[in-house]
């Protein structure tokens, strides 16, 4: 098999593979076979909700937004278009306030506040540059990947199950280092209670 960059989709796809003991494949875009189907089939997904879980670093960005010309129908005075360059995947604060008493409400792709135009938005991005993903970020990615892939893969209940363990461990193993690389950020309380388990 030829040399794999370890920076792309194929080399995490492989390593997700290599959980399941299921052989690798070239090619993720390119190669026709069941398992890279069954790995384009998830990979999107897996890989946006692994980014949603947790304000990791490297997905983290800011921007002030305009107001749109439409007003909410009612709750709110302004709405505000959500970013899309690069797409995101979860508002984590707007002009600095959590969204937790109040000040602001994500509905669809619209943030809805009272604050007046522009306000600064922290968000968490779709990034799809495996080059620029945490090394802990692309391993427990990798378990939450084999866990979803294994049922059409694998085959083995037991496997499936492991996979998700492990990935959950993975990621509660990566989230205090990157909260150490700045302000720390609030981890998640279902993933707190999971591992109280």
């Amino acid at each position: 098999m030829p040399q794999i960059d370890a920076s792309t989709e194929t080399a995490v796809a492989n390593e997700a593979l290599s959980h399941i003991r299921v052989p690798a494949i070239v090619d993720i875009d390119a190669d026709q076979s069941n398992t890279a189907m069954v790995l384009r089939k998830h990979f999107a997904s897996v890989r946006d909700a692994s980014i949603r879980r947790y304000p990791w670093n490297f997905a983290s960005r800011r921007a002030k937004l305009s107001k749109l010309v439409d007003a909410p129908a009612f709750g709110f005075c302004y709405q505000y278009g959500l970013p899309t360059d690069p797409w995101c995947l979860r508002v984590l604060e707007v002009n600095e306030c959590d969204g937790k008493d109040g000040e602001w409400k994500v509905e669809g792709r619209l943030i809805l506040t009272d604050y007046c135009s522009p306000i600064r938005v922290r968000y968490l991005a779709r990034e799809t540059a495996v080059a620029n993903w945490d090394a802990q970020f692309r391993t427990a990615f990798a378990f939450a990947l084999a866990s979803a892939c294994a049922p059409e893969l694998a085959k083995d209940g037991a496997i499936t199950e492991s996979m998700s363990e492990q990935a959950q461990a993975a990621f509660l193993d990566a989230f205090p280092s990157d909260a150490i690389e700045g302000t720390a950020d609030e981890v998640p309380e279902s993933d707190v209670l999971r591992a109280r388990r």
